[in-house]
């Protein structure tokens, strides 16, 4: 199980870089005008889609950050496992 949502939880986080990678270039595409017509707003729109490319990015890098950073404390209190005594019948002699 804890495969299983690793490997969703990887392919989301993939999904998401892709479509921040993918999405403004495919807005600007659609939505730009054939011609123009008094006032241009295409340096403000790629100005905004830049930043919020930029600060995406930052949010998941910092976000895998803070993960590593809670896995490592956690990782440090946990007590060391000690092995078992195994409860398998033993034969008597």
């Amino acid at each position: 199980m804890h495969k299983l949502f690793s490997f969703c939880f990887g392919f989301g986080l993939l999904g998401a870089i892709a479509s921040t990678w993918v999405a403004p270039r495919v807005i600007s595409i659609l939505f730009t005008p054939p011609v123009s017509f008094g006032t241009n707003c295409e340096p403000a729109a790629a100005w905004a889609t830049d930043k919020l490319i930029s600060s995406q990015i930052a949010g998941a890098v910092v976000g895998m950050v803070l993960a590593l950073a809670w896995l490592a404390v956690r990782k440090v209190k946990s007590p060391a496992k000690k092995d078992a005594p195994s409860t398998a019948a033993k034969p008597v002699v």
